[in-house]
């Protein structure tokens, strides 16, 4: 048996041991998921979200970190380092990781969805907005999607686009500068 398919086994047991309550045992599953497999990226995933879930954020990050190094083309993982940024109140770093992902998986709802949520919520609306327009357009170009989700997704765009619109200040100061005024036309 490969190391990745005893990995992939020992996730499933850890995942069956967090649904039955029992989390140290989990903990200590997906933690020899992670020695069996150091590559395995599910197994870090895992422990982000066990991690965070029981407040121990400085172990998510830390987990989040190593499993980042070893799987840097992991979506799931990337999502789950953002997750752990956001819950050590490291917001520039985790705008900064998700911005990445978008660059790494633009064709990835779950990015686009988490990039849009995370903008939004820390008042980045020009950035969520694109987001929002990004999940549209990839429903449009024929990407599995919700319809809920595609109509919400065009609900929070049309919304963003009237708060951007009122408070796009390079409109209001057009005559500030000749730069300013080329993008006001």
């Amino acid at each position: 048996m490969s190391r990745s398919t005893r990995a992939a086994r020992l996730v499933e047991r850890a995942t069956r041991l967090e649904a039955a309550g029992h989390v140290p045992g989990a903990v200590g599953t997906f933690r020899e998921a992670v020695q069996v497999d150091p590559s395995f990226a599910p197994a870090y995933v895992g422990l982000v979200r066990l991690y965070l879930s029981r407040g121990e954020i400085g172990a998510a990050l830390e987990a989040a970190r190593v499993g980042r190094r070893r799987r840097p083309d992991d979506v799931a993982l990337g999502l789950a380092e953002i997750d752990a940024l956001v819950a050590a109140g490291r917001d520039e770093e985790a705008l900064a990781s998700s911005l990445a992902l978008t660059r790494f998986a633009p064709r990835s709802v779950e990015v686009w969805w988490s990039e849009g949520s995370l903008a939004r919520e820390r008042g980045r609306f020009v950035r969520a907005l694109a987001a929002y327009r990004r999940i549209v357009r990839l429903a449009e170009e024929g990407a599995a999607i919700e319809p809920e989700r595609v109509d919400e997704a065009r609900q929070l765009a049309s919304a963003l686009a009237m708060l951007v619109g009122d408070l796009d200040l390079a409109r209001i100061h057009c005559d500030a500068s000749e730069v300013r005024a080329a993008l006001c036309e």
